[in-house]
């Protein structure tokens, strides 16, 4: 808005402070607050100031103290220095006004920022009911004051006492431990007759075994070499010959105290020396202790020979270990390389062929197709494969019709079964499961054959 040399005024609403066509204020009104904006009166006739580039003042345009300046924007069709023919509907449009600019306390501002630099025009920075003032960056920031950096996301807590602002070259100012020799050191104990000294200003180290170094008032102090001397032993305990220093949580203090010996173990304490050795033992007493350790289980002979001080183990050979057809005689017994492998509600038959899927689960095998005739196939010997087990290799009795002894048996078309007699239709796998031992119990000799063939025919 232009500058005025003298206050702007107009009694007669017809005619306006200042043209429209030459882009400026059309008429201004001071309002309460946005309702009583929306409800300045108009209509057609030369009576309204309702038109484009109207400027209003609202008091209160946000219900909270919160004085606003708006332009209308909304256009007219009637003269654009009368503003005739704005009708309601598009003064009380808020899309039609224009926020040019909004003043308000800083107080009200609950996220003010700056524009510019603030210039405290010779003023200061104060609170009010010793109140503090804060200076907070957000996050990892630091407060500048001039050329100086002070390390601000620090934080000050127990054990920080007589902590110090010091400057390091590439960090700024921080908080780090105080080295003013002036500060007391509390609990410092003298060397020979154990009293604590008081009121200690500073420390000197002293000796062939100790150094110090460091810069910017930090010290580093070590200990190197060998020492003579332990601190916190309790010397009002007599030493013998070979004790040790052992440390007593009671009285917190290390105790000369000398070993015991205990039972079969032979302690001698000598001067800067202690001899452990165990103690001998007969002849029979090393017998019983070894015939008594060793013992003999099932199938394994356990026998110690006294005079020639000898230990025999032997492994019983009337015992077989090898597979067995003796007392197979029912779908799904067996006897061989069984294992424990699948799911345990794949909901096996005993005595039926199922070949090994790719998700760890036992189906049905069948010669009808390469998919579930070519895998890894097994006889299952119980319902659930992880606790009754599957026969890969070895004798077993099948749920299948085996008719002669010694017959070559096949994977059977029919799902789970098998056969002594060759698949021979399109497509199908003739593949060798074993050979019938027993027509009778159906006791087969399973070991599935490695190859397979697919029938064109």
């Amino acid at each position: 808005m232009p500058g005025f040399s003298s206050v702007i005024s107009n009694n007669v609403l017809a005619n306006h402070i200042i043209s429209l066509a030459g882009k400026q204020v059309q008429g201004i009104g001071v309002f309460d607050d946005i309702n009583a904006r929306n409800n300045l009166s108009g209509g057609d006739g030369n009576s309204t100031s309702r038109v484009d580039g109207f400027l209003a003042l609202v008091k209160d345009a946000d219900g909270s103290g919160t004085t606003k300046a708006y332009i209308f924007i909304g256009g007219d069709s009637g003269d654009p220095d009368q503003g005739d023919y704005v009708g309601d509907s598009a003064w009380t449009n808020a899309s039609n006004w224009k926020e040019i600019s909004t003043f308000t306390e800083v107080s009200q501002d609950t996220t003010p920022q700056l524009g510019g630099n603030l210039d405290v025009n010779g003023n200061s920075i104060t609170s009010t009911s010793n109140g503090n003032i804060t200076i907070d960056p957000n996050g990892t920031g630091n407060v500048l004051i001039g050329n100086f950096t002070f390390d601000a996301d620090q934080s000050v807590g127990a054990g920080q006492d007589g902590y110090v602002l010091t400057h390091t070259d590439g960090s700024g100012i921080s908080l780090q431990p105080s080295v003013n020799t002036d500060t007391k050191i509390n609990n410092v104990r003298d060397n020979d007759t154990s009293t604590i000294i008081t009121d200690v200003t500073s420390i000197r180290f002293t000796g062939g075994l100790c150094a110090a170094t460091g810069t910017t008032g930090i010290a580093t102090v070590s200990v190197g070499g060998t020492i003579n001397r332990l601190t916190d032993v309790d010397d009002t305990i007599s030493a013998a010959a070979g004790d040790v220093l052992i440390y007593n949580a009671t009285s917190s203090k290390y105790e000369p105290q000398n070993l015991t010996a205990g039972s079969n173990i032979t302690i001698t304490n000598g001067d800067g020396s202690i001899t452990i050795a165990a103690d001998q033992r007969t002849q029979e007493e090393i017998e019983d202790f070894v015939s008594g350790l060793i013992v003999g289980g099932e199938d394994i002979t356990v026998t110690y020979n006294d005079t020639a001080g000898t230990l025999t183990i032997d492994k019983d050979t009337t015992t077989s270990y090898y597979p067995s057809t003796t007392g197979l005689d029912t779908d799904g017994e067996a006897s061989g390389e069984i294992v424990y492998i699948g799911q345990s509600g794949d909901n096996l038959t005993a005595g039926s062929v199922y070949y090994y899927t790719s998700s760890g689960s036992w189906q049905a095998a069948d010669a009808d197709a390469v998919s579930t005739a070519s895998g890894l196939i097994g006889m299952a010997l119980g319902t659930n494969p992880t606790t009754a087990g599957v026969l890969l290799r070895g004798y077993g009795v099948s749920s299948s019709n085996l008719g002669t002894v010694g017959s070559v048996v096949y994977l059977s078309t029919n799902a789970g079964e098998v056969t002594e007699t060759a698949p021979s239709g399109n497509g199908d796998v003739v593949r060798v499961m074993g050979y019938t031992l027993n027509a009778t119990s159906d006791l087969m000799y399973f070991n599935p054959s490695p190859d397979w063939i697919e029938l064109t025919v």
